[in-house]
């Protein structure tokens, strides 16, 4: 099924798409306990969504030093929020990263690994850049906002970007926003593997 997607899209265009957020199961985790829920659900997915959230550093002239604050892993049904100051089983993150029959689908993700690899080392096996994936499709847009518009006809809400992903209480709406960026890569990737 070949499907030509646009060049680039324009923001008065993505203002007339609806809006769309993850409506599966947000799972957040904030224990080591839940994280090995998480894995014996994650190691059996062949693709994964993937992301990761960041308290912003409003200082001026300070370049955003925060540690990672959210990892985000989804597939098409659930999405797992896992706050990493909360968990000390990195292994099985590093083992799920590592594996090569996992697809981990992401955007601009070299800076997502190296903040990763600050907390713990991993080398991730089978890594996908959107933004390098989509150039095969004749796409020129690298941004997720543009790409979720142009690929899979909807908008998405960056409002909750710059809040506080150190919080331990994460509000629906942060909830929502960082499933929402993790399951996009998902259905991006699978949407334009769906036109070769």
């Amino acid at each position: 099924m070949k499907i030509n997607f646009l060049t680039t899209i324009d923001n008065d265009t993505i203002k007339k798409l609806p809006l769309k957020f993850f409506d599966g199961e947000i799972n957040i985790v904030n224990s080591d306990k839940k994280l090995k829920i998480a894995y014996n659900y994650l190691k059996n997915c062949t693709i994964l969504g993937f992301d990761t959230e960041t308290k912003p550093n409003f200082i001026k002239g300070k370049k955003n030093r925060n540690k990672v604050s959210i990892l985000q892993l989804s597939d098409n049904k659930k999405a797992f929020l896992i706050q990493i100051k909360k968990i000390t089983e990195y292994n099985l993150l590093k083992d799920i990263f590592e594996n090569p029959e996992v697809k981990i689908i992401g955007l601009a993700v070299k800076n997502d690994i190296n903040e990763l690899k600050e907390i713990f080392n991993l080398t991730p096996k089978n890594l996908i850049d959107l933004q390098n994936y989509v150039k095969y499709f004749g796409i020129e847009d690298s941004g997720l906002k543009k790409l979720t518009a142009n690929i899979l006809k909807f908008r998405i809400s960056k409002s909750q970007q710059l809040s506080n992903w150190d919080n331990l209480n994460l509000t629906l709406k942060q909830q929502q926003y960082a499933a929402t960026d993790a399951w996009v890569c998902y259905e991006i990737y699978t949407k334009l593997n769906k036109t070769l």
